[in-house]
Formats: C-alpha cells, sequence, structure tokens
C-alpha cells in the first residue's frame, strides 16, 4: 500500500495523487484514491440585491476565494479525464461540520464534532466501499 497527502500542493492532494499514479503506470495495480473533504462543494449563486460591502469588499473576496474554488473546479475536471484512461476507484468523505473550526489546533469537543462527521451514514456507505476494496486484495 502506498500513502500520501499531498494537500500542501492543490488545497485537495488529487493531483499529486494523479500525477503519482501516472508515474506509477502499469505497476500501480488497482488504485483506491480516498479524499477526506473538510468542506462540502458548493455552488456559488450571485446575491439578489448588491449591498455596499459586496461593492466594496467584492474584489477582495473573490481574490481570496479564487484559489479555493478554482483549485477545486480544476482538480475535478483533471480527475474527470483521468479516470477515463486509468480504472482508479474513487471514494469521497465529507467531514465537514460549521463548528469544527479550520485550523490546526483542535480541542475535544471539535474532535468529537469530526467523529460524529466520520459516522454519520454518508460516510459509512463509503467505508464500507474501502472495505470491499481492500478485502477484494
Amino acid at each position: 500500500y502506498h500513502f500520501m497527502d499531498g494537500g500542501f500542493w492543490d488545497n485537495s492532494g488529487v493531483l499529486p495523487a494523479l500525477q503519482w499514479i501516472e508515474d506509477a503506470g502499469a505497476e500501480a495495480g488497482k488504485v483506491l484514491l480516498i479524499e477526506v473533504r473538510s468542506s462540502p462543494r458548493r455552488e456559488r449563486n450571485l446575491p439578489e440585491s448588491l449591498p455596499w460591502t459586496l461593492e466594496a469588499f467584492g474584489a477582495l473576496r473573490t481574490l481570496i476565494q479564487v484559489r479555493y474554488d478554482g483549485h477545486a473546479a480544476r482538480t475535478e475536471d483533471a480527475l474527470r479525464q483521468f479516470m477515463r484512461t486509468h480504472p482508479v476507484e474513487r471514494v469521497v468523505f465529507e467531514l465537514s461540520d460549521a463548528r469544527v473550526p479550520f485550523t490546526w489546533n483542535l480541542g475535544q469537543k471539535h474532535v468529537r464534532f469530526i467523529e460524529e462527521a466520520w459516522n454519520r451514514g454518508d460516510n459509512q456507505a463509503q467505508r464500507a466501499k474501502v472495505r470491499a476494496f481492500l478485502a477484494a486484495q
């Protein structure tokens, strides 16, 4: 087994994983790509009215958000194209919880919130996919 975390590059680790799979070629064998997301992908809708705060700070907000939204869209496109020619199975875990801050220093209550998210039904189904994949190896 080979495990990697490349989130420092594209904020998700998917693109470095795809490069690793490409470099490994046929030697990689069957590949299970596991994504663990701390926040869900979301569609952006324009507000119905443009308050002065949006007009005043909109450019700065766009500059900050483009890093995250741009990476997510680019990553999703690259993965879709890659999976057309490479036998990769994908499992996505959504561990998002609005009560958990985006920080490296989490308290015990935050760890509990993440555990609750890990045990949600949608993630249980993903865990079953991982078990099935590993059992087939």
